[in-house]
């Protein structure tokens, strides 16, 4: 199987946990300590959100410089469709930008 490091994807974890678990292979040593697969899962998630809030950042600038380049005002009002909703927001789909 070979050694594990914290850049491990957690589907990896998890697939060689579930292996583990019905007897298809042994459980990596490292596994077996409850501290590591903690830390591996907070490093995981620390960069899950990290690549979370870049994405949307560059959403924002993007936009942003389009609307511009259009010569659009700060305030733009235009018709949208609510295509999901969040706890703290929406997802809308504006079909005079696509």
């Amino acid at each position: 199987m070979g050694s594990l490091d914290r850049s491990i994807f957690p589907d990896v974890l998890a697939h060689r946990q579930l292996a583990a678990s019905i007897g298809y292979s042994p459980l990596h040593a490292t596994l077996h300590s409850k501290g590591h697969v903690e830390r591996t899962l907070d490093t995981v998630n620390r960069r899950h959100r990290m690549a979370q809030m870049a994405g949307r950042a560059s959403i924002e600038f993007y936009v942003g410089l389009a609307l511009k380049a259009r010569g659009e005002k700060s305030i733009v009002q235009e018709e949208a469709f609510v295509i999901r909703t969040f706890r703290n927001g929406l997802g809308v789909f504006v079909s005079k930008y696509v």
